[in-house]
């Protein structure tokens, strides 16, 4: 009903793809005990015992919070059986609301989580954006305002985690990249054999889709970086957050840039017109920090060897800060 008709969270849009395909991973998994069972039958015990079970078996896997993922959906499942007069209690969310629910471990510290940049394309796509996995992967050429500045583009509700549109301004590194692609589409499609080119910005190698996987790519670059810790999608997601901190802009326009919920803003036609503009500022400073913050080791035309860590560091007297970086806003785009 969800995929088709939406529900009063997603304002009667269609729930987002990536959010079916996770309540049916579910299903085939850590929802199997129970599925097979007429819900009116699913009591606090059986919640207790499928839970337990569902701990124990996380733990040996090493799993960190798939345990108290798949209750609180549970829980939204219960919620809706209600509603339809199915059942009279949501046991569901009495156990999550209990002392049996266990706190989910924490996967990485803060500074495992995010990624230095003073120590290919969609990786650059997710730094200058910060934008999910799931929306950057599939991202499509109609979402874009244009396709000749590539000044901006909208991710549609099916696409997003809460089913509403997110807007995207894009950096001028990324317009030129995007614009690159576009170009070399038709070619691209040629090479692969298949039409996913004149669809997805980032097309698997199969010309038939849009790219589900770029770890294996990811841990190259962090390895020849010198990046000893791993770095995951979220990863770029911190820092991109990081950055506008840093930048000084003000909460609720990071909270805009972020996709996150604001209790304070409505992000209606009000909100783009008077937002947008910094929202373009923020994105493009963004860039530019990445840029200056490049380390960076080459020779001059004078023959003179020069080196540059990318860091802002305590002065050498300890009463103020010293750059041993470029000023240079066009350094990453050179």
């Amino acid at each position: 009903k969800g995929s088709k008709w939406g529900t009063t969270k997603t304002g009667g849009e269609p729930i987002a793809e990536m959010t079916i395909i996770g309540y049916r991973k579910l299903e085939r998994n850590q929802w199997k005990p129970l599925m097979n069972m007429p819900i009116a039958s699913i009591n606090r015990e059986v919640i207790v015992n499928w839970y337990n079970e569902l701990l124990d078996n996380s733990d040996k896997k090493g799993f960190t919070n798939i345990h108290n993922d798949a209750l609180r959906k549970l829980v939204r499942i219960f919620n809706w059986a209600i509603n339809k007069n199915w059942i009279e209690i949501n046991y569901a969310e009495r156990v999550y609301k209990s002392d049996h629910k266990v706190p989910s471990k924490k996967r990485k510290s803060i500074n495992e989580e995010r990624f230095d940049l003073k120590t290919n394309d969609l990786i650059f796509t997710y730094i200058l954006t910060g934008s999910r996995k799931s929306e950057a992967r599939q991202m499509k050429w109609d979402w874009f305002e244009d396709t000749k500045t590539f000044r901006s583009y909208t991710a549609p509700p099916s696409a997003t985690k809460t089913s509403k549109e997110y807007y995207y301004p894009c950096c001028s590194l990324l317009q030129e990249l995007f614009k690159r692609r576009y170009e070399n589409r038709n070619k691209l499609a040629e090479r692969l054999r298949g039409n996913s080119p004149l669809t997805y910005v980032f097309p698997d190698t199969n010309g038939k889709g849009h790219i589900t996987d770029i770890r294996h790519r990811l841990d190259m670059v962090t390895k020849v970086s010198g990046i000893k810790k791993k770095i995951t999608f979220h990863s770029f997601r911190f820092t991109f957050a990081d950055l506008c901190n840093q930048l000084g802009f003000q909460d609720s326009t990071v909270i805009d840039a972020m996709h996150h919920q604001n209790t304070k803003i409505t992000w209606g036609t009000y909100a783009k017109q008077n937002q947008g503009i910094l929202l373009h500022e923020l994105f493009q400073k963004v860039e530019d920090e990445v840029s200056k913050s490049l380390p960076l080791e080459a020779v001059a035309l004078t023959g003179e060897y020069k080196q540059m860590s990318g860091v802002i560091r305590p002065s050498i007297d300890n009463k103020g800060i010293e750059s041993d970086r470029f000023d240079d806003v066009d350094l990453l785009r050179d």
